[in-house]
């Protein structure tokens, strides 16, 4: 990672990220075991199972969106373009930034 005043800057923000990135890895991983493991042989149990299937492939793809965002966010951390709007380069505010660490544009572009 780059060192100096960018950098500084955002190092709560770069230990957010990272700590949600371990948290979401987490959680795919044990989706993942969950879909792994055998299924029952009772039918009504197969039908509650498929239930719960649907929501952890939804959770999981969930996760997933939000891994690669949060990897974007580090990328533009480590090169020093982190907290740029991607729109119209001016700096988004440090309060959009601590309450989601990994957007890329400010509100006016958001909007």
């Amino acid at each position: 990672m780059k060192s100096g005043t960018h950098m500084t800057k955002y190092i709560d923000i770069e230990k957010k990220l990272l700590d949600k990135r371990d948290e979401l890895r987490a959680r795919v991983s044990s989706i993942e075991k969950d879909f792994n493991k055998g299924r029952s042989a009772d039918s009504e149990e197969q039908a509650a199972e498929a239930e719960n299937e649907e929501v952890l492939i939804e959770l999981q793809r969930e996760a997933q969106q939000e891994l690669v965002v949060i990897d974007e966010a580090l990328i533009k951390l480590e090169q020093g373009s982190y907290g740029v709007c991607s729109q119209c380069g001016e700096e988004i505010s440090q309060g959009r930034l601590d309450a989601l660490p990994y957007v890329i544009n400010c509100i006016n572009c958001a909007n």
